[in-house]
């Protein structure tokens, strides 16, 4: 009997021949080291392990495979490397419940309970059936409303549940939420790219706007919609020429500042404008 083509794509990524080892992410990561300063070697070389054991080897590669578009042969370099493989790493490993999961197991301890929304819940789902539960949850307005999670590393009984809930794991790259997280990263890259090109200075403020987005629930859910503010209405219409700023780095390093500082959403949506609005005075005299 053929399987489905989900079901066989799952068996031969993950039981099959067709998984790669650790070993071929550690020998592209050889391959690149070649190129690489010291410390970006260093900090690759922990990603490498982390990203193994956060999903898989495969998840490993896509991180080098990226850090592979900076550095290598016939590559100006990226004088601000060493700051986004940092975060690069940080990102690509989202907080859901089979991380949490997995973290309690390493520990041994009790975690923390931590809140997660529901939104992210129905995330761990394939994205047709997440786009079905999706709307209701909208409609209801249940879409933020969070859950407490916790798991307990220290006893048996804990450990059996931690151990269930990581074995979604297995599945995240199929999820509608692993999905949406690539995209963002790469909306993200793509963002310091163009202002490589715009403002070369202005880079790092951009690498450094990813510290917004980290934790679970409704702390993540609100650092994320502030750096797609963030983006849309000041790093982009720059690149694009729509906004005049003599000073990107420093307009940008302010604005994430005051998301990372101001609680109160709207009181950070005026600041926002007031930071863009005289930032582009200053740009335009």
């Amino acid at each position: 009997m053929k399987l489905p083509v989900p079901i066989r794509l799952l068996k031969d990524r993950y039981f099959g021949e067709s998984s790669r080892s650790e070993a071929f992410a550690k020998g592209r990561l050889a391959e690149l080291s070649a190129y690489m300063e010291p410390e970006v070697a260093s900090i690759a070389e922990r990603a490498v392990v982390s990203l193994s054991a956060y999903q898989d080897p495969d998840y490993a590669l896509l991180y080098l495979e990226r850090l592979a578009r900076y550095v290598g042969p016939k590559k100006a370099g990226c004088p601000f490397l060493s700051e986004l493989a940092v975060r690069m790493d940080r990102r690509m490993r989202f907080d859901d419940v089979a991380a949490l999961a997995m973290r309690a197991l390493e520990t041994g301890e009790r975690s923390p309970a931590g809140a997660v929304c529901l939104i992210d819940m129905v995330g761990m789902l394939p994205p047709n059936a997440a786009d079905q539960v999706t709307p209701v949850l909208s409609y209801l307005g249940w879409s933020r409303r969070a859950m407490s999670v916790s798991f307990d590393g220290s006893t048996p009984g804990g450990r059996k549940k931690a151990g269930t809930y990581a074995l979604l794991k297995r599945v995240r790259m199929y999820s509608k939420r692993a999905r949406i997280e690539r995209a963002w990263v790469e909306r993200w890259l793509h963002m310091v790219d163009r202002t490589m090109l715009k403002q070369h200075d202005a880079a790092v403020e951009v690498i450094r706007s990813a510290d917004l987005i980290n934790g679970t629930g409704a702390t993540y859910h609100e650092g994320l919609d502030r750096w797609h503010a963030i983006v849309d209405r000041l790093i982009k219409p720059a690149c694009d020429g729509v906004l005049c700023l003599e000073n990107m780095a420093g307009t940008v390093q302010q604005a994430v500042k005051a998301a990372g500082t101001i609680p109160d959403s709207r009181q950070f949506d005026h600041l926002l404008v007031e930071i863009i609005g005289e930032n582009a005075e200053a740009g335009a005299n």
